[in-house]
C-alpha cells in the first residue's frame, strides 16, 4: 500500500491541484459542479492564508499528489468556512478521513483566532447516500431549504439567435485593460474579487477569452457578463465534451432587459463552436427568475445538491 504524507499548500501547487481534480472528475464525477475553472477561481479568490488553510497529501515514493483540502472564506475572517477536498481515485481509502481530521483541527484553530464558533460547510448530491452517511459520521447535518440545482441542455441542436435591446452588444472582455470595469460589474452581483485576483485568472494559459463575455450598454459600460469553460484536457481523457456556464450576472442598473439570457445564449453558441455537445450550470433552488431563463434556453434540472454543516465550537 502506498504511503502518503501531508505538506503545506503554496500558490505554485494550484495547477497540480487542478490536475488532481481533473483525474477525480474523469474517474468519478464528470458532471460535478466543481470544475477545473471554478477550482482556480476559488483558490485565487477565497483561500486566505493558503499555507495555513490548505494541505496537500503526496505519495512518499513518487511525489504524486493524492489528496487536497482547503478551507474557503468568501471574506477574510468570516466564521463560515467552505470545505473543499479532493481525493485521487487510486488513493488509499483512509486518506479522506485524514483530510477531514485536518480540516476540523484547522477550523478549531480559526475559531480560536476569531474568538467565536465557526461553521464548516460541504454539499451532497441528493442521490449520494454513501457520502451523506460519511458526512453524518463526521458530525455534519443536512440543512433543509434553499439548495443548489444542476441544469443542463444539449448543444447538438440549432440554437436560437442572440437578441439584444437596441444599442447593446455582446463581445469578449477586452483584455486586461477592461479588468477594473469588469471587476466592478462582477462585484455588483457576486462575492467580491479584486482586480489583481482577476488579473491572475486571466494570465493562466487555460484562460479562454472566447468564453468570457460581456453585454455592453450603448454608453460603453459593461452591463452583464457570462463566464464559461471547456476543459480540453478533460475532454481528451474522458471522451466526453461537456461545457459549463460557470457564472452569469447583470448589474442591478440593467436588470430586467434580457441581458442575462443574451450573454448565456452567446456563451452556448461559443461552447457549441468549440465542439461541446452539452452545457451544464448550477443555480439556486430559490432563484426562480434564473431557472425560468435557463429553461427558456433548453436547460432542465438533472440533480440537486444539499448543504451539510458542522459547527466547530471554541476549544
Amino acid at each position: 500500500m502506498e504511503r502518503v504524507s501531508a505538506q503545506p499548500y503554496a500558490s505554485a501547487d494550484l495547477e497540480g491541484s487542478v490536475a488532481l481534480l481533473r483525474a477525480w472528475r474523469v474517474a468519478c464525477a464528470p458532471d460535478h459542479e466543481l470544475t477545473t475553472g471554478r477550482l482556480r477561481l476559488l483558490l485565487i479568490s477565497r483561500l486566505w492564508e493558503p499555507e495555513r488553510n490548505a494541505r496537500l497529501w503526496r505519495d512518499e515514493e513518487t511525489g504524486e499528489l493524492r489528496g487536497f483540502v482547503a478551507l474557503l472564506q468568501r471574506w477574510q475572517r468570516t466564521p463560515h468556512l467552505g470545505l473543499l477536498h479532493i481525493v485521487h481515485p487510486d488513493a488509499p481509502e483512509p486518506l479522506r478521513d485524514e483530510l477531514f481530521a485536518w480540516a476540523a483541527q484547522r477550523a478549531g484553530d480559526i475559531a480560536t483566532e476569531l474568538g467565536q464558533p465557526v461553521s464548516l460547510g460541504d454539499s451532497v448530491r441528493e442521490d449520494d447516500a454513501a457520502y451523506a452517511a460519511f458526512l453524518e459520521v463526521q458530525g455534519f447535518a443536512r440543512q433543509d431549504g434553499a439548495h443548489n440545482v444542476l441544469m443542463r441542455c444539449s448543444l447538438e441542436r440549432l440554437l436560437p439567435d442572440v437578441v439584444l435591446p437596441q444599442g447593446y452588444t455582446v463581445r469578449e472582455v477586452a483584455g486586461e485593460g477592461e479588468i477594473e470595469a469588469y471587476t466592478d460589474l462582477y462585484n455588483s452581483v457576486s462575492s467580491p474579487m479584486s482586480a489583481e485576483q482577476r488579473h491572475m485568472l486571466m494570465r493562466y494559459p487555460s484562460y479562454d477569452p472566447r468564453l468570457h463575455l460581456v453585454a455592453v450598454a450603448p454608453d460603453g459600460r459593461p452591463a452583464a457578463f457570462c463566464e464559461g469553460s471547456a476543459d480540453a484536457d478533460e475532454w481528451a481523457l474522458s471522451g466526453l465534451r461537456g461545457g459549463w456556464v460557470e457564472h452569469v450576472g447583470t448589474h442591478p442598473d440593467y436588470q430586467g432587459r434580457g441581458l442575462g439570457r443574451a450573454v448565456t445564449l452567446a456563451c452556448l453558441h461559443r461552447l457549441q463552436a468549440l465542439g461541446a455537445t452539452q452545457a451544464t450550470l448550477v443555480t439556486r433552488s430559490d432563484n426562480a427568475i434564473a431557472q425560468h431563463i435557463y429553461r427558456s434556453l433548453g436547460f432542465t434540472i438533472f440533480a440537486r445538491e444539499w448543504p451539510y454543516t458542522r459547527m466547530i465550537p471554541l476549544p
